[in-house]
């Protein structure tokens, strides 16, 4: 894939706030849309909740980036599901 894996860690951390050409391809590979800045008023996580996620990426994820693509595609089809549980109307 040629995606370094700190590139991969810092961008599932939320430390990158814009798209790189570096993550690029694990965006195409994982089928995520590629906007040029990620929404931080749409999607500002709480502080606690932030940390919960990254303490849960550290458990499961080995720097690999099949891992990391792996990973990714379970946290995206977990959306479904919360916009459900949530009340929300589904994406179209």
């Amino acid at each position: 894939m040629g995606v370094n894996q700190s590139t991969v860690q810092r961008f599932l951390a939320g430390r990158t706030k814009n798209v790189t050409e570096a993550i690029v391809p694990l965006l195409n590979y994982a089928g995520i849309e590629v906007n040029s800045r990620i929404d931080e008023e749409e999607h500002s996580p709480s502080s606690a909740g932030h940390l919960r996620i990254q303490q849960a990426l550290k458990k499961v994820w080995d720097g690999d980036d099949a891992s990391a693509m792996a990973i990714a595609q379970v946290i995206e089809a977990v959306g479904p599901f919360l916009r459900n549980w949530r009340g929300e109307e589904p994406q179209k």
